[in-house]
């Protein structure tokens, strides 16, 4: 049928139409929508506003060139809606699992500021510091652990291996040897398996383990569930907070730049200090109850006294987004040398604990399994 004509009908111009995913659909456009999806779509809306192009009309364009067909659909829902005179923010906070709130807020203050296209540059350039952090810590952490998941995968097949391939051939082997040998034998065989479970038990901890961790990781990574009990572990919790204190900092100074008052973009900054909204709405009343920006910051207990020093003499000074340039630049510096220092300790510690399980796999298999072997042949 005519679904062309069925859009046009409804008062929207479509660019292209594409068929609805499906249940199973494992192809790019059936997969969910990643954070490269959303800093695309930032960066071209950004261009597209600056050329003066209506908002609807960018919106529709962009969504005619998305292959996911989740991100495109909720696109051409957005268009509709901001054709039909409703507030751009407001329709983008209709899909929380597709956009995050930093981008929401951004959105919404820069419509408060008339100043979207800076707000979406805000937002791509923060949700790529993000995602390079994330794939330099993922690239890090992942190849050890699948080493460990593939060497108790194989451990398993082993042990599997044993009892329904072995064993039978064993009972055939003992076959017409003398009863006393044959009771030895499998009493030293059953030793061996019996004996040393642990390694047999620490392959299907691993494996369990991993396997649960990632499938909550894709049930709940809409819900940033990983990132939430990570920010309490010390090595990755102190790094992820340092980027999202950056993150808040440099938010912050891009909306003082376009002139919003400082307690309103606090308000809006403080979207990336997820775990300590509390406080973030209590330093926002601090700032419009008229008292300083610096009490304001303190009542965070995220910055130092040497920060918090530049922030109350940038605010007498009349430099206050000077200052928090400088404290981005600090925190920017001691962000890396935390992560140069993580990756440096995590990858070969890791990597140690594999080695580690690989050589009492080797011990336990190929050692006393050949020993036994030959106990075997020279009872024969």
């Amino acid at each position: 049928f005519d679904v062309i004509g069925k859009i046009r009908q409804a008062g929207v111009s479509p660019v292209a139409v594409d068929r609805k995913g499906r249940f199973f659909d494992l192809t790019i456009r059936g997969r969910k929508t990643t954070a490269s999806d959303i800093i695309l779509f930032c960066r071209q809306l950004s261009s597209l506003v600056k050329k003066s192009f209506p908002l609807s009309e960018s919106i529709i364009l962009i969504a005619a060139d998305m292959e996911r067909f989740e991100l495109k659909e909720a696109l051409l829902e957005i268009s509709k809606s901001v054709e039909s005179g409703e507030k751009f923010s407001v329709a983008v906070s209709r899909y929380p699992n597709i956009f995050p709130d930093v981008l929401i807020h951004l959105v919404t203050s820069g419509e408060q500021n008339n100043d979207l296209a800076l707000s979406l540059d805000t937002a791509a350039e923060l949700l790529e510091t993000e995602e390079a952090l994330h794939n330099k810590l993922k690239a890090n952490i992942l190849y050890p652990l699948g080493f460990i998941f593939f060497t108790a995968i194989v451990c398993l097949a082993v042990y599997f291996f044993i009892f329904t391939r072995l064993m039978p051939i064993l009972r055939m082997t003992l076959t017409g040897v003398e009863e006393e040998d044959v009771e030895v034998s499998k009493t030293l065989f059953h030793s061996g398996i019996l004996g040393k479970p642990f390694i047999f038990w620490v392959s299907i901890i691993l494996v369990g383990i991993i396997l649960v961790g990632v499938i909550v990781h894709f049930l709940t990574r809409r819900k940033r569930l990983f990132q939430r009990v990570l920010s309490h572990l010390p090595p990755i919790g102190v790094v992820r907070n340092q980027a999202l204190v950056i993150g808040f900092l440099r938010v912050m100074k891009n909306m003082l730049k376009a002139g919003m008052p400082l307690d309103t973009a606090f308000k809006h900054a403080g979207t990336f200090l997820d775990d300590r909204k509390q406080k973030v709405k209590t330093a926002t009343e601090i700032l419009a109850s008229g008292q300083k920006a610096s009490q304001a910051f303190e009542s965070l207990k995220i910055f130092s006294a040497s920060e918090l020093w530049l922030i109350a003499a940038g605010e007498k000074t009349g430099n206050f987004e000077d200052a928090l340039e400088n404290i981005i630049c600090f925190r920017g510096t001691e962000l890396e040398t935390r992560i140069g220092i993580f990756i440096s300790v995590i990858q070969p510690f890791l990597i140690f604990l594999g080695g580690l399980y690989v050589c009492f796999v080797w011990r336990t298999f190929f050692g006393f399994y050949v020993s036994f072997a030959k106990d075997i042949i020279s009872r024969m």
